[in-house]
């Protein structure tokens, strides 16, 4: 058997991973996105990036495996959220409101 703090890590990784997909898998099927914060994705979009980074460099799998999929399941949710999202439309050369009663 292995080295119990790597199986740690990996137990943790997968987790932490999972966690991710129920969550992507029901956004992109019901294309709901209007409770999905923009900014909080970015943000963890960049925490598990910076993440994969660090794993790369220190060569820790664990982190690296992990990360390589939280990276493409936020990066999934991200992508749903601007394809999804309403645009705010805004009025085509509406006419000017001058206060006065229309002619009729």
């Amino acid at each position: 058997m292995g080295d119990p703090v790597e199986i740690l890590g990996y137990v943790a990784a997968a987790l932490g991973t999972v966690s991710w997909l129920p969550q992507t898998i029901k956004t992109w099927r019901t294309r709901a996105v209007k409770d999905l914060s923009f900014w909080a994705l970015l943000l963890v979009f960049a925490t598990v990036s910076s993440w994969l980074v660090y794993g790369l460099l220190i060569v820790n799998w664990p982190l690296i495996v992990a990360n390589v999929i939280c990276v493409i399941l936020v990066g999934l949710l991200v992508i749903a959220k601007l394809r999804f999202e309403p645009r705010a439309v805004t009025p085509a050369a509406a006419p000017a409101d001058t206060g006065t009663a229309p002619l009729v």
